[in-house]
Parts: C-alpha cells; sequence; structure tokens
C-alpha cells in the first residue's frame, strides 16, 4: 500500500491536487500533517478511491479535528501528528519517545518544514517538510510505502 503524505501546504492547495491527479492509481491513502489540512480534504469528492486522513495544526481551527490519530495499513500502526505538541522544532527525541511509548511502527509528523526520515528503535518517522512555504529548497511531499509482508519504506521528494 502506497501513502501520499503531505504536510503544511498553507493554502498551496493547487499542489496537492496535481500530486492526487499525478499518483491517483498508485496510491490508496493520502494523509495531511496539519497546517492547512483542509487543502487536502477538499479534494475527497473528487478522489473517491483514495482514503484521505488528516491531523490539525497550529494553524489550523481547534474544531478541525483529534490532534493525531492512528491508521492501520497492512498490520502495522501509523501515527499520523502534527508535532508541535512533541516540540520537534527544539527536538526529535521527544517524538521519538512519543511514538515508542504509543507502541506505533511508524511516525508520519510535520511542523518543522523540514523534510527528514530516521529510524529509532524499529520506528520509522517521516516529516515530509512543507508543500506551501518549504524553510530551504522545493516544496516537499513523501510517499510511504508498506508492503503486504509489513515492510515500510519511504521517500522524500520535491515538486518538479
Amino acid at each position: 500500500m502506497n501513502i501520499l503524505v503531505l504536510s503544511d501546504s498553507h493554502r498551496a492547495h493547487v499542489p496537492v491536487r496535481k500530486l492526487l491527479s499525478v499518483y491517483e492509481k498508485q496510491i490508496g491513502f493520502a494523509v495531511h500533517l496539519g497546517d492547512h489540512a483542509d487543502d487536502l480534504l477538499r479534494y475527497e469528492n473528487d478522489y473517491p478511491k483514495i482514503k484521505m486522513y488528516a491531523v490539525p495544526g497550529n494553524c489550523d481551527y481547534p474544531s478541525f479535528g483529534e490532534t493525531e490519530t492512528v491508521l492501520r495499513v497492512n498490520g502495522k500502526k501509523i501515527l499520523l501528528t502534527h508535532g508541535h505538541r512533541q516540540a520537534v522544532k527544539m527536538s526529535l527525541d521527544r517524538i521519538g519517545y512519543y511514538a515508542l511509548e504509543r507502541g506505533v511502527d511508524a511516525c508520519l509528523f510535520g511542523h518543522t518544514h523540514e523534510p527528514v526520515i530516521f529510524d529509532v528503535q524499529s520506528v520509522f518517522f517521516m516529516n515530509p517538510g512543507s508543500l506551501g512555504r518549504p524553510n530551504r529548497g522545493k516544496p516537499g511531499y513523501g510517499l510511504l510505502r508498506v508492503t503486504d509482508e509489513g515492510v515500510i519504506t519511504g521517500a522524500l521528494l520535491t515538486l518538479k
């Protein structure tokens, strides 16, 4: 199962639509990790075969929904969170411990506008960077793959 991973689009919904169009036949899920998460959800009716999930960031309305959620994909638990509550701009240690405490297999987060992939004690972490306001470089996103056997891999990509 392939998952499109987006974060921090900050009203850049046109690139979101472009990515959905490009990956429509290759993904089963699209997730937005906050800061204008509705940039993804506005396209739910246009792409009914893609399951879309979003969590709010510090720039989203408080009534948007739960601040995190756990997806279950091919037997693996994937935590979706923005990361501001784990102070990811100061250090990635706290989100590492948090994911371990939650007992998840992967943790997807945003907030820093900096793309990163790493592993901590067999937990896969990905921050796709920012689709709308990257700190440096091109707008970024991620692709996560969870094989039928439960192997998790990912890639960080930039808009062309």
